[in-house]
C-alpha cells in the first residue's frame, strides 16, 4: 500500500468478500469499496467518495473542533454541519494540515460536494447529537478569531 491511495475502514468488507469471491447482496448498500488491487501494490483514485460524522463535542480545549459531516473526494475535503453551516473546504494535496479555508474561491465543488454529504447524511439512522456538536471553533495559538 501506497502513501497516495485514499483507504478507510468501510472499504474492509467489500475487499474481503471479492478477495474470498463472494458477492455482497445487492440489498446491501455498502459504503466503501473493494481495494484489493491496491493490497497487492495498485495505485488507482478512489472511485467513490468518503462521507463521516462526528455527533459528538470533544472534551477540553482543542484549538479546532471539526463540523459534523464531512466528505472526501479526490483531492477535495468539506466539511460542514447539518444545518449548513461552517463550511470548510480544503484541498488536502496542497493544505495537508487543512489550514486554509479556500470554500468562497470554489463555490461549485462546495455546491456539489454538500448536496452528496447531506444526501448521504439524511440516510442516516437517527442517534443521539450533542448539543453544540460541530460548533466550537478555537483559533490556532497567534491566530485571531474568525467571526462569521
Amino acid at each position: 500500500i501506497d502513501n497516495a491511495t485514499v483507504m478507510a475502514a468501510v472499504d474492509w468488507l467489500p475487499t474481503i468478500c471479492r478477495l474470498a469471491g463472494i458477492d455482497v447482496p445487492t440489498e446491501h448498500k455498502l459504503d466503501g469499496e473493494a481495494v484489493h488491487d491496491v493490497l497487492t501494490g495498485a495505485w488507482r483514485p478512489r472511485q467513490t467518495p468518503l462521507f463521516w460524522e462526528w455527533r459528538f463535542r470533544i472534551a477540553g480545549e482543542p484549538f479546532h473542533h471539526s463540523p459534523e459531516l464531512a466528505i472526501r473526494d479526490s483531492n477535495w475535503k468539506l466539511y460542514l454541519n447539518p444545518d449548513g453551516s461552517r463550511v470548510e473546504l480544503y484541498d488536502v494535496t496542497l493544505d495537508l494540515t487543512q489550514l486554509d479555508n479556500v470554500a468562497e474561491h470554489h463555490p461549485d465543488i462546495v455546491a456539489r460536494m454538500k448536496q452528496q454529504v447531506l444526501a448521504w447524511a439524511a440516510e442516516l439512522p437517527p442517534g443521539p447529537r450533542d448539543p453544540g456538536a460541530g460548533q466550537r471553533q478555537l483559533p490556532l495559538p497567534g491566530q485571531k478569531p474568525q467571526l462569521r
